[in-house]
Parts: structure tokens; C-alpha cells; sequence
């Protein structure tokens, strides 16, 4: 296993060997899973533009209902 050292606010500190007796766990096991939860389960790197942007999809609205099915939206393009 891969040694890392950060350093955190006292705070934060406090806060994370709390939580961690509460669980009877290691400060370092704790640390782990919050990472594990918080990080991305693939590679950034094999990741695909869709997988990236794929929240994104529907979130915008154009106002014309028939965009992509109408053909006449597309007069124009290209030339």
C-alpha cells in the first residue's frame, strides 16, 4: 500500500479522529473510504467526451420542440 502525507486544519483533524472512534476504525481506514466515495471509480483517462459530459445531456432547453427531427432546422448548415 502507497504511503501519502497531507496536512489537514486542526479542525478537520479533530473531526476525522472523532468520526473514526465512533466507527472503531483507523483514522487511515476512514480517510480511505472517503476517498474511495469521493473519487471517480474509472480512470479520467479511459473515460470517454460522452462518459464526461453525459451529466450535462437535457439539462438546457432550446425552445423548439422539433429540433432534432425536423429537417428544415438544418437549412443552411454546412454551406
Amino acid at each position: 500500500m502507497k504511503t501519502i502525507s497531507l496536512k489537514v486544519p486542526e479542525q478537520l483533524d479533530r473531526r476525522i479522529r472523532a468520526v473514526a472512534r465512533a466507527r472503531r476504525v483507523s483514522a487511515s481506514h476512514l480517510i480511505r473510504n472517503v476517498l474511495e466515495q469521493g473519487l471517480p471509480a474509472t480512470d479520467p483517462e479511459s473515460e470517454s467526451a460522452f462518459d464526461r459530459m453525459s451529466d450535462g445531456f437535457g439539462i438546457l432547453s432550446s425552445g423548439v420542440p422539433d429540433l432534432a427531427t425536423d429537417p428544415r432546422h438544418l437549412d443552411g448548415l454546412g454551406e
